[in-house]
């Protein structure tokens, strides 16, 4: 039982180590700057959301909403798209240019598809 308390308490916490480290060594690849890397980081503070507590051993069932998991992940890479085309002065919509292009959208949508991709992965059914 102590065990089972350690991995609870030490696991999520080694995962934000390793989050951490691998934030700071992304800051210094020049391909990762810009609109693609807040994207990518967003993916990737995504699936560390998502494993904080498989990590520390709490288990749960999704019945039935895979579908509309992938869905919303589908709606929120499309958005993305969108805003990295209007980035790029390829696309011109009134809607983005009302909300601005802020790259701290793009991370939190980058965030929302990795913890949804996640969660459907690890609680697929079996």
């Amino acid at each position: 039982m102590f065990l089972r308390k350690l991995v609870a308490a030490v696991c999520p916490l080694l995962l934000c180590i390793l989050l951490s480290i691998a934030l700071r060594w992304m800051d210094g690849l020049s391909w990762l700057s810009g609109f693609w890397g807040y994207a990518v980081k967003g993916l990737l503070l995504g699936f560390a959301l998502a494993l904080i507590l498989p990590a520390g051993g709490v288990k749960s069932h999704m019945n039935g909403l895979q579908p509309w998991f992938l869905g919303g992940v589908g709606l929120l890479v499309a958005l993305i798209l969108l805003q990295y085309l209007a980035f790029a002065g390829v696309l011109r919509l009134l809607l983005l240019e009302l909300l601005g292009l802020n790259p701290q959208m793009v991370l939190m949508e980058g965030t929302a598809v990795g913890f949804m991709l996640v969660t459907v992965i690890l609680n697929r059914r079996r």
